[in-house]
């Protein structure tokens, strides 16, 4: 499938990607047709085998329904069940992104509680349709995100993972950047 053609573009370019992966907990995963535990599992377990890293990814979806709940118990739930799934299944978790390019000071709090070391969820290009939100976050470096004597990382996104993978994928056309005019 899309994975397998992806890996192994990776691999003949001899690149190892993080892939940020959510925890298949909310109603929204579940009922996708096809959808199984056992799958997502095994997905992971490939992309790990062959070198790629896992980190979590969350959304921070309200009880019952897919509209983000950014209440301070709803983040720190769903920050907490994701880790502790994949955790549970054998992926240690130290960076993080969250859903919908959602972030805030609450967010960053809870990441630096709980011991991440990363975030990526700042990105360093806008998106139209999340214009005057003031839960997004436009960087155009990285910086340390500070609570008391505690930090984290943010390291910002530097491209929308569609663009990317439409970028490296062989069956995609574009024309390349040459350094210096070549």
């Amino acid at each position: 499938g899309r994975l397998t053609e992806i890996v192994n573009f990776l691999d003949a370019q001899a690149i190892k990607a993080t892939f940020f992966s959510i925890a298949p907990l909310h109603r929204v995963y579940r009922w996708q047709p096809g959808f199984s535990k056992g799958k997502w599992i095994e997905r992971l377990n490939y992309l790990r085998q062959d070198g790629h890293p896992i980190e979590q990814h969350t959304h921070f979806y309200g009880k019952g329904e897919k509209k983000g709940d950014l209440s301070y118990d709803n983040l720190r739930k769903r920050l907490e069940e994701d880790r502790d799934w994949l955790e549970q299944h054998g992926f240690p978790i130290q960076g993080f992104v969250g859903g919908a390019w959602v972030i805030n000071d609450e967010v960053f709090r809870l990441l630096i509680e709980n011991g991440y070391r990363y975030d990526c969820t700042a990105r360093s290009f806008e998106l139209d349709y999340l214009q005057g939100r003031r839960d997004q976050l436009i960087a155009s470096k990285p910086f340390k995100v500070l609570s008391g004597t505690n930090s984290l990382l943010e390291m910002p996104t530097t491209a929308s993972v569609k663009n990317m993978l439409m970028s490296f994928l062989p069956f995609v056309s574009f024309k390349p950047y040459l350094v210096g005019g070549e």
